[in-house]
């Protein structure tokens, strides 16, 4: 039994994340950007949910739905500047290519020093619905 909740707590987790992507995804286009969904491939999307352009801009970005009283790290931003460096190449990683994180949650302290380094943006967007685990 307790597997079987499990397993029911992580398949609501990854619905919710999901959720959370398409909203952000959503924001994006009615901001004028053309969206590519990458997330959806779950772990294998290496830290880019989404891929938006507009105007000779490409803006990779980082979904993290989690609730607000969560903390981001700094392995969250590390990845994400991997995925996008490993992606378009570090030589190109210009001022035509932006890197962003949406939760949620806040981003810890030594995160925020590290992403404004490496020119990480961070966006608080709130979840658009509430987070529900239990089974009923």
């Amino acid at each position: 039994m307790y597997l079987m909740y499990t397993d029911f707590i992580e398949a609501k987790k990854r619905q919710a994340g999901e959720r959370y992507e398409q909203h952000i995804a959503s924001l994006l286009r009615n901001d004028g950007w053309q969206v590519q969904e990458t997330g959806r491939e779950g772990v294998n999307d290496h830290g880019i949910d989404l891929v938006a352009t507009k105007d000779g801009i490409t803006r990779y970005v980082q979904c993290k739905g989690w609730k607000r009283w969560r903390v981001i790290h700094d392995d969250v931003v590390s990845q994400l500047y991997g995925a996008v460096a490993a992606t378009v190449g570090v030589d190109h990683m210009g001022p035509s290519v932006e890197l962003y994180i949406y939760s949620p949650a806040s981003l810890g302290d030594y995160a925020a020093v590290e992403a404004q380094k490496l020119g990480i943006r961070f966006m608080r967007a709130n979840f658009p619905f509430r987070h529900r685990y239990k089974m009923r």
